[in-house]
């Protein structure tokens, strides 16, 4: 549309230049018709007084001509005794014309006598006065100005015919031009239209001035170009008209699709809810709009227990109607000024306005509370809500909205923390907390960084407990002041604050490095699930295994059901793509999930770890000793190898020789160790079973 409306109106310009050049032309040619028919016109009132003329000079009388005509002839008498002839024989038309002002023939002593001669002049004198031609042309004298002929009949003689209103009008009409006026030639103005009779054969006296006959010409042209010039104007403004409605409605649209993508730049889709981009512009405007009106305000983080095992359970169509019960019900409970935001999958923040004190607080996370225990409908079940909620106020708790919502998380923490279903204020000790947790964050990150690291290892024997088969890659943090902090303390951090990927990819890095030095030991490295889920994944392994040129064969990645639990099927073609390259896959912590026989039928691990839980209370009850048994023979039975954790005992050992476990690892057998202790071991077992170990070790892996 915008398109066309361009094109037509580089054909309007386009036309209006044409029709623009197409008025010069008009005039133009109007012009020269006009002039033609004005010389046409006097010519012709030449001729006829010329004719008269002759027809008088050959009847010897002027009656005729001064009756029809007005003309008054010169010469035609004899003239009074002692004049001058008015033509002599021998005299010129411009001679005639000085011998008229000599004679003062207009009454006039100081007339000024001009003229010029259209036409061809009577020459000098001749013996045959009447075969001559006559003159013609225009005279002015004594301030009065005459059309005039001259002829040599028997008697010279001059015809003049003033040059008159009557004269004139009789011109214009006749010619069917403006009305004709007598001028100067050098005053006719640019635009006028004028003829000079005597362009032929000028005579003209220096001191006279040079008449011709002036009007205004028409313009057909100008005519032309105001009736096409309104018609195209017409269309020009009907074009615009068009264009400008179409490009309104374009920026009307425009406009609204800018407004939407903001829209959904800033709100949550499910919900319609302000997401936490927009949430935290609402926040740092009600921060600013309290501390100018000196008042309080509340920020409550609100997380639904467990949902994720609700939406692995019931489908993700469901979780999204909880998700929106929820969201209706929490928003029925508000004051106007409050606001309601979903930061999260299943974390809400309240903005609770102008609040007189902590009770106000309580009373909110209260009725939510029992809000949410009514059952919410999801169609073919009904679930009741469980929440946890952290609160945080301002100002008392904090400064500015960054420190809120760091307090309001770290109460949300804590809720969940103490068993989850309530609500806890922020206090100072937990900031406290918060602010060592950052600088402990700060420290990994830069440890992180700076490699300054260490992997361990754990053995992992086979079952009769002589030969190392597999050790396991154990991150070590050894901290300045903390000296050698475990995973267990750091881990979770890092998954917290986005630095697993980089300690995932250094852990990696380094066992396949220090792998090489164990040739036939595979290499087992603990895969978290933010780490799985990563980009290629699969693609980031194969380019460490090729810059460490470690054989995929011989590596280990320990997988847990919180890896496969979130997408399955986005599980299944990592898993295949890991697999395509030889690498193995283990199950770790098996018989803990509730749907870990399921993940065996569907996904293609080489391995089960079986976690150390069942160990731990083998010897008070049978019935661990029982599953453990059911846990090795089912493992076996579909092609696993069956690896036990958490041995500490030889009597553990023993039972679970006998039960069939593939490989044992344990404090009973080793503590995770530096990679030179691995050294020495593998040294040590070499020795014990003689020049053949190193293909036995080969043959175990």
């Amino acid at each position: 549309m915008l398109a066309a409306g361009q094109l037509a109106l580089a054909l309007v310009m386009l036309t209006t230049m044409a029709l623009v050049a197409y008025r010069f032309e008009l005039n133009r040619a109007q012009r020269t018709a006009e002039q033609i028919r004005v010389e046409h016109v006097m010519v012709s009132e030449l001729v006829g007084m010329r004719a008269r003329l002759q027809h008088d000079l050959i009847t010897g009388t002027d009656s005729k001509a001064r009756h029809e005509s007005g003309l008054r002839i010169i010469g035609m008498d004899k003239g009074e005794a002692g004049a001058t002839p008015v033509w002599p024989g021998h005299q010129s038309f411009a001679e005639i014309v000085d011998n008229l002002a000599g004679q003062g023939w207009d009454n006039s002593d100081t007339a000024d006598v001009t003229g010029s001669i259209s036409g061809t002049a009577a020459g000098g004198g001749g013996s045959q006065p009447a075969a001559a031609t006559p003159a013609m042309g225009v005279l002015s004298l004594g301030g009065a100005t005459y059309v005039a002929v001259a002829a040599r009949g028997t008697t010279p003689a001059v015809a003049l015919k003033p040059i008159d209103s009557r004269l004139l009008g009789w011109l214009s009409r006749t010619a069917g031009v403006a009305p004709i006026k007598m001028s100067n030639a050098s005053q006719v103005p640019p635009a006028a239209a004028h003829v000079d009779l005597s362009q032929q054969a000028a005579v003209t006296r220096p001191q006279g001035p040079h008449l011709v006959l002036q009007w205004h010409p028409q313009r057909p042209g100008d005519l032309m170009l105001i009736r096409d010039g309104l018609i195209l104007m017409g269309i020009t403004i009907l074009i615009a008209m068009i264009m400008i409605a179409y490009l309104h409605g374009a920026m009307k649209k425009l406009r609204a699709s800018e407004a939407q993508a903001q829209r959904l730049a800033g709100f949550d889709k499910l919900t319609d809810l302000p997401n936490r981009s927009q949430f935290g512009q609402l926040l740092a405007l009600e921060t600013a709009r309290s501390r100018r009106a000196q008042s309080s305000f509340a920020l409550l983080y609100v997380d639904i227990d467990r949902f994720k095992e609700i939406n692995d359970a019931c489908g993700q169509e469901a979780g999204d109607k909880l998700i929106q019960g929820t969201v209706s019900r929490i928003a029925s409970l508000l004051q106007p000024g409050d606001r309601l935001a979903r930061i999260d999958g299943d974390e809400f923040a309240i903005l609770q306005t102008e609040i007189a004190s902590a009770r106000d607080c309580e009373i909110l996370a209260t009725k939510i509370h029992a809000c949410l225990r009514q059952p919410i409908d999801l169609g073919n079940l009904e679930i009741r809500v469980r929440v946890s909620i952290g609160i945080a106020m301002f100002p008392a708790d904090a400064a500015t909205d960054e420190e809120l919502t760091q307090a309001a998380s770290s109460a949300l923490a804590l809720a969940k923390k103490e068993g989850r279903d309530r609500f806890v204020f922020f206090e100072k000790m937990l900031g406290d907390d918060m602010r060592a947790r950052r600088t402990r964050e700060d420290e990994l990150r830069k440890a992180i960084e700076s490699g300054n690291l260490l992997v361990h290892y754990q053995p992992i024997m086979t079952a009769d407990g002589l030969r190392l088969s597999c050790v396991e890659a154990l991150v070590r943090w050894p901290h300045p002041l903390g000296g050698l902090v475990p995973p267990d303390e750091f881990i979770a951090l890092a998954e917290d604050r986005g630095l697993i990927l980089p300690l995932g990819e250094f852990v990696l890095r380094q066992a396949c490095r220090d792998g090489r030095r164990w040739p036939g030991v595979r290499v087992a490295v603990n895969v978290s699930p933010i780490q799985f889920r990563q980009k290629d994944f699969a693609k980031i392994v194969e380019r460490v295994l090729s810059e460490e040129n470690f054989d995929p064969t011989r590596l280990e990645l320990e997988l847990t059901e919180g890896v496969v639990i979130a997408d399955a099927d986005e599980a299944e073609a990592i898993m295949f793509d890991l697999r395509g390259q030889g690498i193995r896959l283990a199950l770790d912590d098996f018989g803990m999930g509730y749907s870990s026989l399921v993940y065996l039928r569907r996904f293609a691990f080489d391995k089960i770890k079986i976690d150390k839980s069942f160990l731990e209370s083998m010897e008070a009850t049978g019935e661990s000793a029982i599953i453990l048994h059911s846990l090795i023979h089912l493992g076996r039975a579909l092609g696993l190898t069956v690896t036990a954790e958490g041995i500490e005992t030889p009597e553990q050992h023993r039972f679970l020789q006998a039960a069939g476990a593939h490989e044992l690892q344990g404090f009973l057998f080793s503590r995770p160790v530096p990679r030179e202790q691995i050294d020495r071991m593998l040294a040590a077992q070499r020795t014990y079973d003689g020049p053949d170990s190193l293909a036995n070790s080969r043959s175990v892996a």
